[in-house]
C-alpha cells in the first residue's frame, strides 16, 4: 500500500540485514552439473587416484546440495573434500572448505558449530599471515552472529574485518565491512552513524559503475536517507544504485531500486518523474516475469497518475494491480489496491464514491487475517476523513474514535496519536474549540509519555510538526495569541525541517509570515499603512518568511502553497508601502488560484488550514480603490465572485453528495423532521432541518466558461445591457466599498463608514427585529421602533451616500449586487429618515454578480414573448407522521394563480404535487410556481430543498442536487413561494442554495424569500404579483407593485403611534418584503 503519500515515507526500520558475505567462491553455491552427473563423475575419480580433481568434484556436489537446502546431505561431501585438501596440504583450499562447512552449519542454525569452524579459518589466516583472509573470516563470523541474533558480537566482528581490510589495503573488503556495520547501526536506530559508514564505503569504492557492491551500498544509503528524512539524498542514491545495477546486468535489483526511487519521487511531489522510473521498472519486471513486483509497480503507477490528476488512468492501474494480485492469491495486496482506488476517488473530489468504497473495504476486512495489520485502522481513518470533508462531523468523529481504538489495539502508538491529531483538526473545523483544546492537551501529554526511540523517529517528528502547526493556527485564528503562535510555528518548522517535509515547511513558513502580519496589526488584510518601527519590522519579518517559502512552494508544484506565498508577499509589501510589488504579487496569487482545480491531498486530515483567497481579492480591491482605479477594482471584485462560483461548480461536479449511515446523527429519519420544525406564529412555511438524501452524482449543467469573470470591457457591456443602475457592494476586511455603475461607467467606489464586523452585527440585529414577534402587547410599540431604527440605520449606511447617483424615476430599476451579510438585507424595506421605503422610490432587482448577466441575458432573450404555459404546485400532501402542518392558503394561492394564467396553467396540489411530476413537467414549463414548505440547511446548502408530496417510498425532498440533475429548464421565471428559499450558506459569489441552483439549471429570473413567510399575506402578494406580471409588466415592476399593494393594505387600518422621532411606523417587512427578484428584471 502506498502509505508514503499518507505520511511521507513511514517505513519501519527492519532488523533484517542483507549482509555482504565474504569469499565469493565459498558463498555462491555451484551452478554446474546436475546431481546425477556430479555423482557419476565422483565415482570415476575415486578409482583414478586424482585426489585434487576428486576434491573439487566433491566440493561442487556439496555446494549443489546445500543450494537445494539439503544441508545434511551436503555436509559429508564437504567434509570429505576437507580431508583430501588437508592431506595434500592446500591451505587456500582448506580455508575455502572450512568456510563452506561453517556456512552450512549456519544455515542449519547450528551457530556454535559454525563459529567453531570459522575459528579454524581464523587460525589459518593468521598462520599464513593473510590479513585479507582474516578480514574475510571476521566478516563471516559477523554474519553468523547476526543470524544468531548476537548483534553486539556481530558489530565487533565487522569492526575487526574493517581494520584488517584497511591494513591490507583491500578497499572492497573494507567497504563490505562498513556496509555491514551500517546495517547494524540502522537496526539500532543510529541513522547518522549508519549513514557515515555507508558514505565511507562509497568513498572507498569510488565512482565504479561496474561494481555491483557500489549499487548495493547506494541502495542501503538511499534507505538510510529515507529514514533520516533526507528524501532528496535518497532519490540521488536510488538513481545511482539503479544505474550501477543496469551496467552490471542485474535487472531485478535495478527494478527494486527504481521502484523505491519512484516511492520517494511521489513522496517528494514529483509524480511525472516517478512515472518515468516506474515505466522502466514495469518493463524490467515484465521481461523477468516477476509478477509480484509487477503488481507493486502497477499500484505505484496508479498512485502517480492520481497525483498528476489523471484519475481515469489511476483507477485503471490500481484495478489492474488488484487483478494481478488476485491471480497470485495475494489477498493483502488486493485489498491495498482497493484502498488506493478509493483514495483515487477521494483525491479526485468524488467523496461519495470514495466513502462508499472505503465502507465496502471496511466490511471486507472484518475477521480477516492480514499481512498489513495497519490496513483496518487506515480504512477507518479514511472513512472519517470522507465524512469530515462532507461536513458530517459526528460521523467523522465516531470513525476517528474507531480508528484510534484499532491502532491502539495493535500497539501502534504513533498511528493512534496521528488519529487524535485528525480528530483535533475536526474539532477546529466544526468550531468546537473547547473540545479541540481538551484534545490538544491530551495529545501533547501522550506525546511526552513516548519513549526516546519513538520520539527520535521520523514519523513522530512529522506528527509533532502537524500537531504544533495546528495549535499555532488555533492560537492565531481563534485566540489572537500571536506571539505564542509564532513560537509554535517555529517548533513545527524545525520538526518539518528535521524530516525534510517540504510541504510542512512551506505551511509553517507561511504561518510565521501571516502571524507576523497579524502582529503588525493587519490580520491578513493589509488595508492600512503602518508607520511605527515595530510594525514595519514585523512586516519585514513576514516578507522574509514568505520569500523563504516561495522557492520551496514553486519546486513542490503545489498550486495552493504557491498562491499562499504570493498573497503573503503582496500583503507584506503593501504594509511596507511597496505598492507596485504588492499589486504584482496579488495578481500572481489570483492568477494561480484561478487556474487551480479543487483537489484533495493525503494531508487533508492532518491540518486545519485557512482559505485566504477571499482575503487576497479583498486586499487587491482595497489597494486599487485607494489608487482611484475604480474600473480595475470592480473587475477584481467580480473575479472574486466568479472564483467562488467556480468552486461551487467544481464541488458539485466532484460529488458533493452525502452517503447516509446508521452511525451518523446528521442523517435524520423522516419521522424526526416534524420534531425539528420551527414555526413562527401560525401558518408559516418554515422547516429548518438537515434532510436525509440519497447518494447522487452531479454533473455540471452550467459550463465553467460561463462562470469566468468578465473583463472591464465586458463588464461595461453587461452593465449597459442590464438597463439598470447597478449598485455593487464589496466587503474587504474592515472596509466596505460600494460601486455605482451607470451606463457602463463606474461612477464611484465609496468606502462606507462602518467595519465589516459592525455591519454584520447590524444586519443580524435588523433581521432578527423583522422576524421576531414582540414578546408581549406592551412590547409591540418598542419592537416596531427598534425595527424601524435598524432599517433607517442600514439605509443611512448603504443608500444615503449614493442616493444622488440613483435614478429619480421609480420605474427605473436599481440592481443590487450584495456581498457577505448584505444578502440578508431586505433592500426594499430600507427606510430613510422621513420614513420613506426604498421600494417607494425605486424598482429593485438583485444579482449575485454582474457576470451572471452573461448567462441570464441570453436566456431571457430566448424566452421573449408572453408565456404559453405555467406549472403551479400548491400545498403538497404531508405524511401525518412528519408533524409538518398543511398550507391551506398555499393551495388557494396556487388555484388563484392558475386561474389568473388561464388555459395554459397546469395545477398540481396534494399528492399530485410530487417530485415525479416536477421532474417531468418542470423542463417543459415557461413559468413555475411552487407554493410549499422550504427546508433550509445552512451548513450544507446542497441539502436544502423544497418539500413536495410525500409517500411511503418518497420522502418528498426536492434538493439542490435534484434541481441540478434536471434537464435544462426553459422557464423564464420560477417563484419559490416558500420559507427562506433565498437563504443558504453565504459564499464569495452569493448565496449557495435553492436560488443559485435554479440559476444554474437554466432560468434567468427567480423569486425567493429571505425568511419564513406568512401563509395568508403570501397568497395576497403572489396574486397581486401575477396580475401585474401576466398583464405584460416586467418582473421587477410587477413585484414592486405587489409589495406596495401589500404595504398599503396593511397600513390602511394600522393605528400605531409614530416613533419617538416623529416618523410614521411602517408596516412590518416580515409580511411584505420577504420576496426578492434575482436575475433578469424584464
Amino acid at each position: 500500500m502506498y502509505f508514503s503519500r499518507v505520511a511521507g515515507l513511514s517505513r519501519k526500520v527492519a532488523v533484517f540485514l542483507a549482509l555482504t558475505l565474504s569469499l565469493s567462491a565459498s558463498l555462491t553455491f555451484a551452478q554446474g552439473d546436475e546431481e546425477a552427473g556430479l555423482r557419476s563423475k565422483i565415482e570415476k575419480l575415486r578409482s583414478s587416484g586424482k585426489k585434487s580433481d576428486l576434491g573439487l568434484a566433491l566440493y561442487q556436489l556439496g555446494q549443489y546440495l546445500a543450494e537445494k537446502r539439503r544441508f545434511d546431505d551436503a555436509l559429508p561431501f564437504l567434509e570429505e573434500t576437507l580431508a583430501i585438501d588437508r592431506s595434500i596440504a592446500k591451505p587456500a583450499d582448506v580455508f575455502k572448505d572450512i568456510s563452506a562447512i561453517a556456512m552450512v552449519y549456519g544455515f542449519k542454525k547450528d551457530f556454535a558449530a559454525a563459529e567453531k569452524f570459522y575459528g579454524e579459518c581464523l587460525n589459518i589466516a593468521r598462520e599464513t599471515g593473510s590479513l585479507k583472509l582474516e578480514a574475510l573470516t571476521y566478516s563471516n563470523l559477523g554474519t553468523n552472529a547476526i543470524f544468531a541474533r548476537r548483534y553486539e558480537d556481530a558489530r565487533g566482528y565487522f569492526e575487526k574485518s574493517k581494520d584488517c581490510a584497511a591494513k591490507s589495503n583491500d578497499y572492497v573488503l573494507e567497504a563490505q565491512a562498513r556496509l555491514n556495520i551500517s546495517k547494524i547501526l540502522k537496526s539500532e536506530g543510529k541513522l547518522k552513524e549508519a549513514i557515515a559508514e555507508a558514505e565511507s564505503a562509497l568513498k572507498l569504492l569510488g565512482d565504479n559503475d561496474q561494481e555491483s557492491l557500489v549499487g548495493e551500498v547506494n541502495l542501503a544509503l538511499a534507505e538510510l536517507k529515507e529514514l533520516a528524512g533526507d528524501i532528496a539524498g535518497a532519490i540521488t542514491a536510488y538513481r545511482k544504485s539503479a544505474a550501477v545495477f543496469l551496467n552490471c546486468g542485474e535487472p531485478l535489483r535495478e527494478g527494486k531500486a527504481l521502484l523505491n526511487l519512484s516511492n520517494d519521487l511521489l513522496a517528494y511531489g514529483k509524480p511525472n518523474e516517478a512515472l518515468t522510473e516506474l515505466n522502466k521498472a514495469h518493463e524490467i519486471f515484465d521481461q523477468e516475469d516477476d509478477k509480484h513486483s509487477l503488481a507493486l509497480v502497477l499500484s505505484r503507477l496508479g498512485s502517480a497518475y492520481a497525483d498528476i490528476g489523471n484519475f481515469a488512468e489511476a483507477q485503471r492501474f490500481h484495478g489492474d494491480s488488484a487483478k494481478l494480485a488476485l491471480s497470485l492469491s495475494e489477498n493483502s495486496l488486493v485489498l491495498e489496491n482497493q484502498f488506493e482506488l478509493a483514495y483515487d476517488y477521494y483525491l479526485e473530489g468524488a467523496i461519495d464514491k470514495a466513502l462508499k468504497r472505503f465502507l465496502e473495504i471496511n466490511s471486507k476486512l472484518s475477521g480477516q487475517t492480514l499481512e498489513d495489520k495497519e490496513l483496518p485502522g487506515e480504512t477507518l481513518n479514511s472513512i472519517a476523513m470522507c465524512y469530515r470533508e462532507l461536513g458530517q462531523y459526528s460521523a467523522a468523529s465516531e470513525y476517528y474514535e474507531q480508528a484510534f481504538r484499532k491502532f491502539s489495539s495493535h500497539g501502534n502508538q504513533l498511528k493512534s496519536l496521528a488519529v487524535m491529531n485528525s480528530l483535533a483538526c475536526l474539532y477546529l473545523d466544526s468550531g468546537k474549540l473547547d473540545l479541540y483544546q481538551k484534545k490538544f492537551a491530551e495529545l501533547e501529554n501522550a506525546m511526552k509519555d513516548l519513549g526516546k526511540e519513538q520520539k527520535d523517529s521520523l514519523e513522530f517528528k512529522r506528527l509533532a510538526g502537524y500537531v504544533y502547526f495546528n495549535h499555532a493556527q488555533f492560537l492565531n485564528r481563534f485566540e489572537d495569541s500571536y506571539s505564542k503562535a509564532l513560537d509554535e510555528f517555529k517548533i513545527a518548522l524545525q520538526d518539518f525541517e528535521d524530516v525534510s517535509d517540504r510541504k510542512g515547511q512551506i505551511r509553517a513558513l507561511n504561518g510565521l509570515g501571516l502571524t507576523s502580519l497579524n502582529l503588525a496589526g493587519v490580520a491578513n488584510r493589509a488595508d492600512k499603512q503602518v508607520n511605527d518601527d515595530k510594525a514595519m519590522q514585523l512586516a519585514s519579518n513576514a516578507l522574509s518568511y514568505f520569500k523563504k517559502a516561495q522557492p520551496l512552494a514553486v519546486d513542490s508544484g503545489i498550486i495552493d502553497l504557491q498562491w499562499e506565498c504570493s498573497y503573503g508577499l503582496g500583503a507584506a509589501n503593501q504594509i511596507l508601502n511597496n505598492l507596485k510589488d504588492a499589486e504584482t504579487y496579488y495578481f500572481k496569487a489570483i492568477s494561480l488560484f484561478e487556474k487551480e482545480k479543487a483537489k484533495h491531498t493525503r494531508d487533508d486530515s492532518k491540518t486545519h488550514t485557512l482559505d485566504l483567497r477571499g482575503a487576497c481579492f479583498q486586499s487587491l480591491v482595497t489597494l486599487l480603490v485607494k489608487s482611484n482605479r475604480f474600473d480595475d477594482a470592480l473587475e477584481i471584485a467580480e473575479r472574486g465572485r466568479a472564483r467562488a462560483f467556480l468552486d461551487l461548480l467544481e464541488g458539485r461536479k466532484q460529488g458533493l453528495s452525502t452517503v447516509s449511515t446508521s452511525n451518523s446523527e446528521e442523517h435524520l429519519k423522516l419521522t424526526e423532521i416534524g420534531a425539528l420544525s420551527k414555526k413562527v406564529g401560525g401558518s408559516d412555511r418554515a422547516v429548518e432541518i438537515v434532510p436525509k438524501v440519497q447518494v447522487v452524482e452531479g454533473d455540471s449543467i452550467t459550463s465553467e466558461a460561463s462562470a469566468k469573470a468578465p473583463d472591464k470591457a465586458e463588464l461595461k457591456q453587461l452593465a449597459i445591457e442590464s438597463d439598470s443602475t447597478i449598485v455593487e457592494y464589496y466587503s474587504a476586511g474592515d472596509s466596505i466599498f460600494v460601486f455605482v455603475v451607470e451606463g457602463g461607467q463606474v461612477k464611484t467606489a465609496l468606502p462606507l463608514s462602518i467595519s465589516s464586523r459592525d455591519l454584520n452585527n447590524l444586519v443580524a440585529k435588523t433581521y432578527d427585529s423583522i422576524i421576531s414577534p414582540p414578546q408581549s402587547l406592551t412590547d409591540l410599540q418598542a419592537s416596531n421602533e427598534r425595527r424601524q431604527r435598524n432599517l433607517q440605520e442600514l439605509h443611512k449606511l448603504l443608500i444615503s451616500p449614493i442616493e444622488g447617483l440613483l435614478p429619480s424615476e421609480p420605474a427605473k430599476v436599481v440592481t443590487v449586487v450584495p456581498h457577505g451579510a448584505l444578502y440578508n438585507v431586505p433592500f426594499a424595506a430600507l427606510t430613510d429618515v422621513k420614513g420613506n421605503l426604498f421600494i417607494e422610490s425605486h424598482t429593485l432587482a438583485v444579482v449575485p454578480a454582474i457576470g451572471v448577466f452573461r448567462g441570464t441575458h441570453k436566456l431571457a432573450q430566448s424566452l421573449s414573448g408572453k408565456p404559453a404555459n405555467m406549472l403551479v404546485f400548491g400545498n403538497p400532501t404531508m405524511r401525518s407522521d412528519l408533524g409538518i402542518p398543511p398550507l391551506p392558503y398555499s393551495e388557494r394561492e396556487a388555484k388563484k394563480i392558475a386561474e389568473l394564467f388561464g388555459a395554459g396553467a397546469v395545477l398540481k396540489t396534494g399528492a399530485d404535487a410530487s417530485r415525479t411530476n416536477l421532474r417531468e413537467l418542470g423542463p417543459k414549463s415557461e413559468v413555475i410556481h411552487l407554493a410549499t414548505h422550504g427546508l433550509i440547511d445552512q451548513d450544507r446548502p446542497m441539502d436544502s430543498s423544497v418539500l413536495l408530496a410525500c409517500s411511503t417510498n418518497d420522502d418528498g425532498l426536492f434538493t439542490v442536487r435534484d434541481i441540478l440533475k434536471l434537464p435544462p429548464l426553459k422557464a423564464r421565471l420560477i417563484t419559490l413561494s416558500a420559507c427562506q428559499t433565498g437563504r443558504g450558506r453565504i459564499t464569495g459569489d452569493g448565496v449557495a442554495g435553492l436560488s443559485r441552483a435554479f440559476l444554474l439549471a437554466g432560468t434567468p429570473s427567480i423569486i425567493v424569500s429571505l425568511w419564513n413567510v406568512d401563509d395568508v399575506m403570501t397568497e395576497f402578494q403572489m396574486s397581486a404579483f401575477y396580475q401585474s406580471f401576466l398583464s405584460g409588466k416586467d418582473k421587477a415592476v410587477a413585484l414592486r407593485e405587489a409589495q406596495l399593494k401589500t404595504v398599503n393594505f396593511m397600513e390602511k387600518d394600522m393605528k400605531f403611534p409614530p416613533a419617538k422621532d416623529g416618523t410614521k411606523i411602517r408596516a412590518n417587512p416580515r409580511y411584505w418584503a420577504a420576496f426578492q427578484l434575482i436575475g433578469e428584471h424584464k
